[in-house]
């Protein structure tokens, strides 16, 4: 039987995407956004999906929340949660409680990024450690820094790192941006994500710039530590859905088939929990 269309062989059927959003779009109907999330997977063969609420929402964690109710066997969410709030802890238990397997720390946006090294952020960094919630880190290659003290003296808390740490294309993998981001390796509790191809790639698919910044990664992280991960709905606004699998599978090309299974979807697994 032929696999869906845009599908590739990769010696498995299911693929599970790290880093989609919902409630992106003004004005769009409830659910309508999750239905359109659903129709991509269907048509590339993915099972499961993190919905990560965007930035630019303003913290309302309501359409990643409903998506989840609607289709609890189908996605995972991350919610937003404002880290520098007094209460944050509280916050995060209740975004927990509503169905979220992890929060997004967006430092990209952040003024005061350096805040998250904070003393005062253990009741967050206990709550979660304690739900067995994630870490999700946006974060630019300077700031990789922080991201790699927290995970050290945090090393039961599980982190996930956006996008490659934003690879600069322009540059080569052992460029010091780039390096901060591998030597994010040497803590054994983070893992890292694929970059939205289609924004980080300066070519069009199958985006062959980044190919030797995802081998770099796999090489210094093995395949058990990075995740595919899309950034639907944005990776989708002026090429298809499937071009944002095209350089991790030539990253990957010549690894084993469970190497591939391993980023495009079991590392998901391990990580979110089963379905």
């Amino acid at each position: 039987m032929p696999g869906p269309q845009g599908a590739v062989d990769r010696g498995f059927n299911k693929l599970n995407d790290a880093h989609t959003h919902v409630g992106m779009a003004t004005g769009a109907s409830p659910g309508s956004e999750a239905r359109a999330l659903l129709h991509a997977m269907e048509g590339l063969g993915v099972a499961r999906a993190a919905v990560i609420t965007p930035s630019n929402v303003g913290g309302d964690n309501s359409a990643t929340f409903d998506a989840l109710t609607a289709h609890p066997t189908r996605f995972v969410g991350i919610a937003l949660v404002d880290w520098s709030r007094p209460d944050a802890d509280r916050a995060v238990a209740k975004a927990v409680d509503a169905g979220a397997r992890g929060i997004r720390i967006n430092l990209v946006s952040e003024q005061a990024a350096g805040a998250v090294l904070e003393a005062g952020l253990e009741p967050l960094w206990r709550m979660l450690r304690e739900r067995g919630a994630v870490v999700v880190v946006h974060a630019h290659p300077q700031q990789l820094v922080m991201v790699r003290q927290l995970a050290v003296r945090q090393p039961e808390l599980t982190v996930l790192v956006d996008h490659l740490g934003r690879p600069d294309v322009s540059t080569s993998p052992d460029s010091a941006g780039f390096m901060a981001l591998l030597q994010l390796s040497q803590a054994p509790n983070i893992s890292v994500k694929t970059p939205n191809s289609s924004f980080f790639s300066g070519v069009p698919a199958p985006h062959a710039d980044l190919v030797p910044f995802l081998r770099a990664a796999l090489d210094t992280f093995g395949s058990h530590r990075v995740l595919w991960g899309s950034d639907w709905p944005v990776c989708a606004r002026d090429e298809p859905y499937s071009a944002s699998v095209s350089p991790t599978d030539l990253a990957l090309a010549g690894a084993s088939d469970a190497e591939r299974h391993a980023v495009f979807a079991g590392n998901f697994d391990d990580i979110f929990g089963p379905d």
